[in-house]
């Protein structure tokens, strides 16, 4: 029998821990109807739930800690709590404790968009088995550039239709096949062509779909001449030269090519591509490479392609060379992981990365965009790059111009001593969930491409993983996702209610950042 004066210290000693619930209903987004039939999961809990006919859900048992929430129904891309966009895993984790409300939860699911449509020739009959290219297009003004590429085709009626899209803005390009192929009659083809109907990337339109929305794709593509080219690479007729193609790329849209579907390989120093639509082309040099990826060669030649069959020398350029030495200061938190360089360019968000070998050199060659670029270093974490000295490129700070040819040598310092930030988004002093914080170093806030950003999560908190000890401009932002802030001119006039940071070199920065309201446009 246990003593009195031992049974209640005992019962406190061996009670339960305290458990909670997240609940919460499922709805859509657009029309905030409840979404029956919906699985929803949280991480941890083995089985998900299926909501009913009121779309509500509820876990029970769940220990004090941080959960994320996930939802998949058919007619919906699968996606997270609070997610902005559905091309982006940015989320808000519901956080459960005492004194934390996990019993209500909206979990509105971002109905995927459509864009479809019928592409016909000029008197209104269609076009079969044309290749159709659906593009993103990312960012606003000067630093528009193109995002994710859907392809597809027409079937038997002309008919295209691509599914599962985040919102946003598109161009969508269409490529014919030959009409004709009596070898007695003139061959005719249809050339790249951009919605509505143009061949001129100028004049290309746009199609703006909200979530859950259907864009009207519709194209009228007209029938060209198509012609023979003929072409050499005088400096591909050795053996060694094997693995080099020809591809023939459209005019650029927002500086980048557009590919036609065309390439031959080159053999002897020598190809021929038929049927080539009527138009204007640059021939690119491409490579197939050991691991059976391609590489475009530095060279390629513009080309007009008119009545006549065209003959054509494309002469290699010297191959563009970036070689990059890395020094490292300071004890990586994953000394196991391998080191890479990653090549940035910094207005446009595009990288590319390479492994720094024992003698801490990593290489970059092949054909690049022209534009700003910078070097970031990884090492199962991002380290802090503090120094760069390029050479036979021009240099501003850490970015450089990117030239087209030649060799780049970079002597690069990168630390391993960045810190964890964490944070926590309020209004006054309340704290607010599932608003965007974005991270910009002071001095340099203008490159866009390697700003750091994170959603805060239930109870307001937010963090920015391995930022290197600096002055910093953080933003709180209640709309859009990160990519609406790809643009200069948007964080500059963010610049009023931006608050100043200091990150020294302790183990773990807490900080407080305003959610303050934004600048309104005059």
């Amino acid at each position: 029998m246990i003593p009195i004066s031992l049974a209640v210290p005992l019962a406190f000693f061996f009670q339960a821990q305290p458990t909670y619930t997240i609940a919460g209903t499922v709805v859509d987004s657009v029309t905030g109807a409840v979404i029956s039939k919906a699985i929803v999961s949280v991480s941890g809990i083995a089985a998900p739930v299926i909501t009913g006919k009121d779309g509500a859900f509820r876990f029970d048992g769940l220990k004090a800690g941080k959960y994320q929430l996930h939802a998949q129904r058919l007619g919906y891309v699968a996606q997270f709590y609070a997610q902005r966009a559905l091309h982006q895993n940015l989320t808000t984790g519901i956080v459960t404790g005492e004194h934390e409300s996990t019993g209500g939860i909206v979990f509105r699911m971002i109905p995927s968009a459509v864009i479809a449509g019928y592409v016909r020739d000029s008197i209104g009959e269609p076009v079969v088995e044309a290749s159709i290219q659906v593009i993103r297009i990312i960012g606003i003004g000067r630093n528009r550039h193109l995002g994710t590429v859907v392809s597809t085709s027409t079937d038997d009626r002309g008919y295209y239709r691509v599914r599962s899209l985040a919102a946003g803005n598109y161009a969508v390009v269409a490529t014919g096949r030959g009409v004709h192929e009596i070898a007695s009659v003139q061959p005719m083809a249809y050339p790249v062509t951009f919605y509505p109907g143009t061949t001129d990337p100028s004049g290309a339109g746009f199609i703006h779909i909200q979530p859950g929305e259907e864009g009207s794709g519709d194209m009228t593509v007209y029938a060209v001449p198509a012609m023979r080219i003929e072409g050499e690479v005088p400096s591909a007729a050795s053996p060694a030269w094997s693995g080099l193609y020809v591809a023939i790329m459209a005019p650029s849209l927002f500086g980048n090519r557009i590919a036609s579907n065309e390439s031959v390989n080159v053999l002897n120093g020598k190809f021929t591509i038929p049927n080539v639509p009527a138009g204007k082309y640059h021939l690119t040099m491409m490579r197939q490479t050991s691991d059976g990826q391609s590489t475009q060669v530095a060279g390629g030649a513009d080309l007009t392609v008119n009545a006549n069959p065209s003959k054509i020398s494309i002469s290699e350029a010297p191959q563009l060379r970036i070689s990059v030495h890395l020094a490292v200061i300071g004890r990586p938190k994953f000394p196991s992981s391998p080191l890479q360089a990653i090549l940035q360019q910094v207005d446009v968000a595009a990288s590319t990365a390479a492994r720094v070998g024992a003698d801490g050199r990593a290489v970059f060659s092949g054909y690049r965009q022209p534009g700003r670029y910078t070097i970031l270093v990884n090492q199962g974490r991002p380290l802090a790059v503090t120094a760069l000295k390029v050479a036979s490129a021009a240099q501003s700070g850490l970015v450089f111009e990117m030239p087209e040819t030649g060799t780049v040598d970079i002597e690069a310092v990168a630390d391993a001593s960045t810190v964890d930030v964490a944070g926590r988004l309020v209004r006054g002093s309340t704290p607010q969930s599932g608003v965007l914080a974005i991270l910009v170093q002071r001095d340099t806030w203008e490159q866009i491409g390697i700003y750091r950003s994170d959603q805060s999560d239930s109870d307001g908190t937010f963090a920015w993983r391995d930022v290197p000890p600096g002055e910093y401009l953080a933003f709180a932002l209640e709309d859009g996702e990160p990519n609406d802030y790809d643009d200069v001119d948007t964080l500059r006039a963010l610049l009023p209610i931006a608050q100043p940071l200091t990150i020294t070199d302790a183990a773990v920065q807490h900080i407080d950042l305003k959610l303050l309201p934004q600048p309104v446009a005059k």
